[in-house]
């Protein structure tokens, strides 16, 4: 793929003091724009809660339950073999293992299977219709008797918010590099009718590749909906940092453009490694409503660092993402000719995701998934 003929990596200094970390974030309706002018949070950047799925449905195994150790069943034990605990959050357990047969390193992400299987169903089924080079690959899914297991490619890399901590904000060039992968991965989902609401460094793996630029691929779909044969895009679902004002009003039909929205936010914090609209006051309200950022928001109020030289280009392209109006903002389909975003851009990438179309590397087909999905709902004791 066009995407493995560039040259090498260049590092970039990181600095700037450490932020608290944020609290829990339930959004307030917005008022006027703001006018506040305190300057956006630098690096080291605070990791940000995502808004709370509204059914919470998706719930780790509790601490003291190992779901590898409490009755993998044979699948699992014959095919795989842990290899350690590489991740763990409000998701889950991931685990780094290998395949027994071919070798390979896999990432084995465990949800519980209990309540409401919906969530769980939707991201599985939207990942795996889902083979592109900038997309983490799924490969199937299995069950425990209290776990759904997620089979997906391993990123050794880490992920792109660490990428971020330890580069600092990356030269343009290299900038630009991420950026065009995670365009023409989102171009790929959106012409699957899949968009994915949650866009963010830290939903994004890097592959580091010795003495050439890393590669960046998609890895969270647990927000996303296919809009063409699941519900209406009205929930109110995303990051502080990245969310779209769209989203923000709630009950309000939302679909591609709000990812573009968190693409110009994306861009903006590898350039300045900064949010682009995030208040350092919200991090230390005790409402955790962040108030001030949703102003911020939904006026499009955000600054340009005088600190940090970018090319009026880039400032271009960025504020055409950054539109309140969903209809006026910038679309994939425009990016492919703005100047910024096609030089270096490889031959190949526009072709790359009609040629994807089609292709599906997942193990199991969709019946086969959806009756695993459907079983998982009866959970075992």
């Amino acid at each position: 793929m066009g995407w493995l003929c560039f040259g090498s990596q260049q590092d970039r200094k990181s600095a700037e003091t450490p932020l608290p970390p944020p609290k829990a974030w339930s959004p307030t309706s917005p008022a006027q724009p703001s006018t506040d002018s305190a300057q956006e949070p630098r690096l080291p950047l605070a990791p940000l809660t995502p808004v709370n799925r509204s059914n919470g449905a998706i719930s780790p195994p509790a601490p003291d339950q190992d779901p590898w150790e409490t009755g993998p069943t044979q699948f699992v034990s014959k095919k795989y073999k842990r290899l350690k605990k590489i991740g763990t959050g409000g998701f889950g357990n991931v685990y780094l293992a290998e395949h027994r047969d071919t070798h390979e390193q896999v990432a084995i992400k465990f949800m519980d299977r209990g309540g409401d299987i919906r969530l769980i169903r939707r991201e599985i089924v939207n990942h795996s219709n889902l083979c592109h080079p900038q997309v983490i690959q799924f490969k199937e899914v299995f069950l425990t008797p209290g776990s759904v297991g997620l089979v997906m490619e391993y990123a050794p890399g880490g992920d792109l918010f660490d990428y971020i901590q330890q580069h600092g904000n990356l030269h343009e060039d290299q900038a630009r590099w991420i950026f065009q992968q995670l365009t023409v991965g989102v171009d790929f989902c959106h012409k699957k009718s899949i968009v994915n609401r949650d866009l963010k460094p830290e939903n994004t793996l890097v592959v580091s590749r010795r003495n050439q630029k890393p590669l960046v691929k998609i890895c969270d779909f647990g927000y996303s909906k296919n809009k063409e044969i699941q519900s209406m895009l009205v929930s109110k679902v995303g990051t502080p940092g990245y969310i779209a004002p769209e989203v923000l009003e709630g009950g309000r039909a939302h679909g591609p453009p709000a990812d573009l929205w968190s693409l110009g936010c994306i861009l903006y914090v590898l350039l300045y490694g900064r949010y682009p609209f995030l208040v350092d006051a919200d991090l230390e309200d005790q409402s955790g409503s962040f108030s001030q950022t949703v102003k911020k928001i939904m006026s499009a109020h955000y600054e340009i660092p005088e600190d940090i030289y970018v090319s009026p280009e880039v400032i271009h392209l960025m504020r055409s993402l950054l539109i309140v109006n969903p209809e006026q903002r910038m679309t994939v389909e425009q990016m492919w000719s703005d100047p910024w975003f096609r030089k270096n851009l490889p031959k190949d990438a526009r072709l790359l995701n009609d040629k994807m179309m089609k292709r599906r590397d997942a193990y199991q087909t969709p019946q086969q998934i959806d009756a695993i999905l459907t079983q998982a709902q009866r959970r075992e004791t």
